[in-house]
């Protein structure tokens, strides 16, 4: 749906959900979908967003700053193997790239989370589907494990 609007700041943005949502919207909700806390929607929709903006500095801009950073603050499984001067490029570039997976997975738990409060809040029911979100976190703690198997082997020492 291609819907434009013009919020209080006066520049115009693109959204389809925007203009569909009350002004106070549900914003927290208890583990069967019931909600349980309220925002206005201008600071539910900045809240995702700022969300977002921390999440993609945290696992897409760190990894690429700690190449900067004194290999005693960088925590590895084997740090003093792979963070030795011939091998700490590698490293960080392992890191770099496990962390890019890790925000990515985190970050698909954030939208799909708000898309499900925005529906709850569309469709004037007011409810969570609790069902969607419990498979959502169920699936992002097999994606955890997974992936913390995953880093602890490619951060072994090679026999």
């Amino acid at each position: 749906m291609d819907v434009h609007f013009q919020p209080p700041g006066g520049q115009k943005v693109y959204s389809g959900y925007y203009p569909l949502m009350p002004e106070t919207v549900a914003s927290h909700f208890d583990g069967a979908g019931r909600p349980n806390g309220w925002s206005y929607k201008q600071s539910f929709f900045a809240l995702y967003l700022m969300m977002m903006g921390i999440m993609s500095l945290v696992f897409f801009g760190l990894p690429r700053l700690l190449r900067h950073f004194s290999p005693s603050l960088i925590n590895i499984p084997n740090r003093k193997y792979w963070l030795t001067p011939e091998r700490k490029q590698e490293a960080l570039a392992m890191l770099d790239e496990e962390m890019g997976w890790f925000g990515i997975a985190t970050m698909v738990l954030m939208a799909s989370t708000i898309q499900l409060a925005i529906d709850a809040n569309v469709t004037g029911g007011g409810s969570l589907r609790s069902g969607a979100m419990w498979m959502l976190f169920g699936g992002f703690a097999a994606f955890t494990g997974i992936w913390l198997v995953k880093l602890y082997r490619r951060f072994r020492i090679p026999s």
